[in-house]
């Protein structure tokens, strides 16, 4: 009966001892309950391959539930390597945070990438930003998104092949408007007249002109750049009449 105790004594050391690396005991050492407990409360893996299972450890046993990545990934809710389809919101907790896209080709050094400058500081920006160089420092902003909304393109942008008209390649309206003309009789034929200047007019550009107030029936306008930068507006009637005096607004049109 002692050998046989004492051949489980000499077990039990050896199934402590490989069990866990921190449990280091002697032969014929005298083991307490205390010290058992602690031994293989936490034992610590630290390599090897364990053989065996009947099937895959499960989730609520510290494993995946399944033999392979792809199924491990799908019982974790994880993200696969290719494509991915969420249907929750995703949250994105970073400063500075970006999302980069590349080619699979690693010959290719170009790629695009979505970053926010948004920090503890500041609400920072929204840019969609090209990179030639495998994002290693070049770096071209082609749209800024500011935090009141406002995009803002890095160039002129072309939309269906058309080009938008902006500040920087529209012609402003060349206008103006006259002085009161008229207010005094005028004879079958006669004329009263009166000037605008409009900057950037010539003599080769017409002129539409409109009163202000209407002048009256048998009464008749038009208006012409007289010289560069001058535009004259003149009133006429076609029968004996007064015209209402009135301003004249000109558009000179290129």
């Amino acid at each position: 009966m002692k050998k046989i105790f004492a051949r489980m004594i000499a077990a039990l050391v050896l199934l402590v001892a490989a069990s866990s690396a921190q449990a280091q005991f002697t032969a014929g050492q005298t083991l307490t309950a205390a010290q058992l407990n602690a031994a293989l409360a936490a034992p610590n893996i630290t390599g090897g391959t364990i053989t065996g299972l009947s099937s895959p450890i499960p989730i609520a046993s510290g494993g995946t539930g399944a033999t392979s990545a792809t199924n491990a990934r799908t019982n974790l809710g994880a993200a696969s390597t290719g494509v991915n389809t969420f249907t929750g919101g995703q949250t994105q907790t970073l400063d500075f945070g970006e999302y980069r896209f590349r080619a699979t080709s690693g010959s290719n050094l170009n790629g695009w990438r979505l970053t926010s400058t948004i920090n503890g500081a500041s609400d920072g920006t929204l840019v969609i930003q090209h990179s030639n160089d495998n994002f290693a420092s070049n770096f071209i902003s082609a749209l800024t998104f500011s935090n009141a909304g406002v995009g803002t393109f890095a160039s002129r942008p072309i939309f269906g092949s058309a080009t938008p008209w902006d500040s920087a390649n529209f012609t402003p309206p060349l206008s103006g408007t006259s002085s009161s003309i008229g207010g005094s009789a005028l004879a079958a034929g006669a004329c009263s007249s009166g000037t605008v200047s409009v900057a950037g007019s010539t003599t080769s550009m017409a002129v539409a002109a409109a009163p202000a107030t209407y002048p009256g029936d048998g009464i008749f306008w038009h208006g012409y750049v007289s010289s560069a930068g001058t535009v004259t507006v003149k009133v006429c009637a076609s029968v004996s009449a007064t015209p209402t005096a009135s301003a004249y607004n000109v558009r000179v049109i290129p």
